[in-house]
């Protein structure tokens, strides 16, 4: 009786825990099936929401990866390679532009890690030669350089390279340039600082900067849709570059200056850019280890000179609250975006195959509307008004300035001086000056450069530029061809 009852106990006793098992399946199922249909529900908003974007900013191609909890949530290909080509899909590689400076960033943190670098050492103790034509040069350090506080300006590094120059020869361009600013004052977003710190990559490592960031990233976060060559990425099916014109999209292929690799020539895939935005939200641990520690997350990732918004820390952008980490990318044909939220465990990459100084925020608008959707918020509307408002005003203006000038000619024989004229001559001169000098050093960029980035403005505030000084010259000199034809007469 007592085996008896023993046994029967069991089996109660087995069957109160199935039922209470079942129990709480019961309760719990409601709630899987929530976020088992809640996944699909989103991501057909977020397709939604991105391809609206596309359509109104006349985007080629996007790639996009998302991050949530620290997990790969998304990652999907939007539009085409070029027209009437490729699908764009998760693994498609895209140029990353200045999200490399992150890569690079890290690059220099490992070997920090490792001993082989110090961050408050001079540049000049691991690059003798190098002075940048400065008094003190040691008081650059690799710190200074992380931060975009060396004093170096921006515009060397907006020269683009020599056809086939390494890292090394970008590098020492800079001998040729004085500091702008004493190092560790003033912050200065340069190119070259992080192509310096390529360069000390290099030396450190022994490897080409190259191999070392295909050796140490690339492979240990099983990046395999991830470049360092444009001719290698283009036989995996890169999308090709588009220019912003007048609104509209144009299929524009650039050679990549690979000197600059370091500061914004890494190319990649938003499949694969998951994995990379996943390594820093999982404190720093790829499929392969540790990348780098969480004291070196830290470092990386500690603010620098304080911006109009937040601060640069090293290859990162820091938000005033400290919460939100990002960087945006732009050259002639690309663009991109990459933002980290830790505490939330939130990461998402924007990549686009078309670049526009008019709509350099494109790619940082759509990665913050997914970022709202993901938090279960409204995006805010987006405004691509300038696109094409701009180029057109500058055409109408260079359609009345060239009507201004074949004028003159119709006038020719009843033009006469007078004393308002020299106002009106000013006038244009100094529209002439405005157009040729002072907007493109508001843009921080040579005139020739703007042409590259942007043709149809480049373009315009040429044409305009020069109709302008002609009218002047054509009314001058056809002003006094007439005052001394009537003296003769």
């Amino acid at each position: 009786m007592q085996i008896g009852r023993t046994e029967g106990g069991i089996v109660v006793l087995r069957n109160r825990k199935i039922v209470g098992l079942l129990l709480g399946l019961a309760t719990l199922l409601p709630l899987l099936a929530n976020s088992v249909s809640a996944a699909p529900v989103l991501t057909q908003r977020i397709d939604d929401y991105v391809q609206a974007q596309m359509a109104k900013m006349n985007i080629p191609g996007i790639g996009l990866g998302v991050v949530v909890d620290g997990q790969v949530f998304y990652s999907q290909g939007y539009g085409v390679c070029a027209s009437g080509g490729a699908p764009v899909a998760a693994d498609t590689p895209f140029l990353l532009s200045s999200l490399s400076k992150s890569f690079t960033a890290l690059a220099v943190m490992q070997l920090v890690e490792q001993g082989k670098l110090s961050l408050d050492d001079p540049v000049c103790t691991y690059l003798p030669w190098f002075a940048v034509d400065s008094p003190n040069p040691s008081s650059i350090t690799v710190r200074h350089l992380l931060h975009h506080m060396s004093g170096i300006p921006t515009r060397p590094g907006l020269t683009p390279p020599k056809s086939g120059e390494t890292i090394e020869q970008r590098a020492r361009e800079l001998t040729q340039f004085s500091p702008s600013q004493p190092a560790g004052q003033v912050f200065q977003y340069a190119n070259h600082n992080y192509v310096l710190l390529g360069l000390l990559v290099e030396k450190i490592s022994g490897l080409s900067y190259a191999d070392y960031v295909e050796r140490n990233i690339f492979q240990p976060l099983t990046m395999d849709r991830s470049f360092t060559d444009q001719r290698q990425a283009e036989e995996a099916g890169m999308a090709v570059g588009h220019q912003s014109i007048f609104g509209f999209s144009a299929r524009i292929e650039r050679e990549f200056p690979m000197a600059d690799l370091p500061a914004g020539m890494l190319i990649s895939s938003a499949a694969d850019m998951t994995k990379y935005l996943q390594m820093f939200l999982n404190d720093g641990e790829g499929p392969k280890g540790h990348l780098l520690s969480s004291s070196g997350l830290n470092l990386l990732w500690q603010p620098g000179f304080p911006l109009a918004e937040g601060a640069y820390a090293m290859g990162w952008i820091v938000d005033d609250s400290g919460s939100t980490l990002s960087h945006s990318g732009s050259f002639a044909n690309y663009s991109s975006f990459m933002l980290l939220q830790p505490a939330a465990g939130l990461g998402i990459v924007v990549l686009t195959n078309q670049g526009s100084i008019l709509h350099m925020g494109m790619p940082e608008t759509i990665a913050l509307g997914v970022a709202a959707l993901v938090q279960e918020e409204e995006p805010l509307p987006v405004n691509n008004l300038s696109m094409w408002l701009i180029p057109a005003l500058l055409a109408v203006w260079a359609a009345v300035n060239l009507y201004s000038f074949v004028k003159i000619f119709r006038n020719r024989g009843r033009l006469k001086a007078k004393r308002h004229l020299y106002l009106i001559y000013s006038i244009r001169l100094l529209g002439a000056g405005l157009l040729l000098i002072i907007i493109p050093m508001g843009l921080r960029m040579p005139l020739s450069l703007l042409v590259v980035l942007q043709p149809d403005v480049g373009v315009l505030l040429i044409v305009n530029a020069i109709l302008l000084i002609l009218t002047v010259a054509a009314e001058i000199g056809l002003t006094l061809y007439g005052s001394k034809v009537r003296l003769q007469a």
